[in-house]
């Protein structure tokens, strides 16, 4: 059976690799046109709005469920795991300094660029990417190394938080370590594992991925009931100079 994204990735790839080998032979008949004398008076022609429709018979496979929750959870473990770095972050901020640099720009600054959204989104990012090679490995043997997974984890926070330049100006300042901050993070993120083993033990157990699966053979289809296959129109579009547009419609076969 084939991942549904990489038949559905497979068809954009082919789509584009002939849009850009129409490009290249518009290229060719242009300068063709250009090198002589009658065909230079009238316009080269070339290739507009590509407009490529397929026709997908499939039949759901597996979809293991365990491991889709693993990934949801691994997801929601990282947006909580760099939330409270930043409030980490910004509490040792406050607390190590006086109330008179409070009202500092440099102060004003560091906590600024902490809750900029940007730097929330990169932050989970990082902290995400971190998690999923060691949480992914743990679900092929049902074992989490808690200490590699928590090392690799407090690294992409340093990478990101600790060495922000209004952060880090402001912390050698006024000389703080943020020993508390990361102490703090350190606990959070052990913590979050030591939830997220449970889920890692069932994907472990389903012996899947979590990927969903899907039947696109025609030989695997036509033993099928005709009940369980489905039809799907895809439709891709390409302007010149542009990126690809992708639209589908799912075809219920009760209806038809």
């Amino acid at each position: 059976m084939a991942e549904l994204t990489r038949v559905l990735g497979a068809l954009l790839s082919r789509t584009l690799a002939a849009k850009e080998q129409a490009d290249r032979h518009a290229g060719e008949l242009a300068q063709t046109y250009l090198d002589t004398d009658t065909l230079a008076r009238m316009g080269p022609p070339s290739v507009h709005g590509l407009e490529v429709v397929f026709e997908l018979k499939f039949a759901l496979g597996v979809a293991d469920r365990a491991g889709a929750d693993l990934e949801r959870r691994l997801e929601a473990t990282a947006q909580d795991v760099a939330d409270a770095a930043v409030q980490a972050v910004q509490r040792e901020l406050e607390k190590g300094v006086s109330v008179l640099a409070r009202w500092g720009r440099a102060y004003r600054a560091a906590q600024r660029d902490l809750r900029d959204a940007a730097v929330a989104r990169e932050l989970e990012s990082a902290v995400a990417d971190s998690l999923r090679p060691p949480v992914h490995a743990a679900a092929e043997s049902g074992a989490l190394d808690l200490d590699a997974a928590t090392s690799r984890t407090l690294s992409a926070i340093d990478a990101v938080l600790f060495n922000r330049g209004p952060v880090r100006s402001f912390a050698a300042a006024h000389k703080i370590t943020f020993d508390k901050a990361r102490a703090a993070i350190e606990n959070m993120v052990r913590d979050s594992l030591n939830r997220l083993q449970p889920a890692v033990t069932a994907a472990a157990e389903s012996g899947r991925d979590g990927d969903l699966a899907v039947i696109v053979d025609s030989a695997a289809l036509a033993e099928l009931p005709e009940r369980v296959v489905s039809s799907a129109r895809l439709q891709f579009v390409v302007e010149e100079g542009e990126a690809a547009a992708f639209s589908a419609t799912i075809d219920d076969p009760d209806d038809g």
